[in-house]
């Protein structure tokens, strides 16, 4: 007979994870993909490099423009009158070892 593995959610259980999930996503995955992100980003001015960036809320992982620039979305996936450039979509989609 195999064995029996028994999981038991206790009420606290996401109270509990949460500041670890926090600090991982602030130390560890937030930075790496920000740093992909500046390695991709095309820099003209150099302003929406500058503007890139990591936070971490709870559960919730923000990275890309903070907002000092409003054409970051256009840059990422171009106009109709400009080629696309992704910078952040390849940044978060690529895959990472611990």
């Amino acid at each position: 007979m195999a064995d029996v593995v028994r999981v038991e959610m206790f009420p606290t259980w996401l109270r509990d994870l949460t500041p670890n999930v926090e600090r991982f996503h602030r130390q560890t995955l937030g930075p790496a993909i920000l740093a992909d992100a500046r390695r991709a980003v095309p820099v003209d001015t150099g302003d929406l490099y500058r503007d890139l960036g990591a936070e971490a809320h709870g559960l919730e992982l923000r990275v890309g423009p903070r907002g000092a620039t409003d054409y970051g979305e256009l840059v990422e996936r171009g106009t109709s009158r400009t080629r696309a450039q992704p910078y952040l979509r390849p940044a978060l989609m690529r895959r990472r070892t611990p």
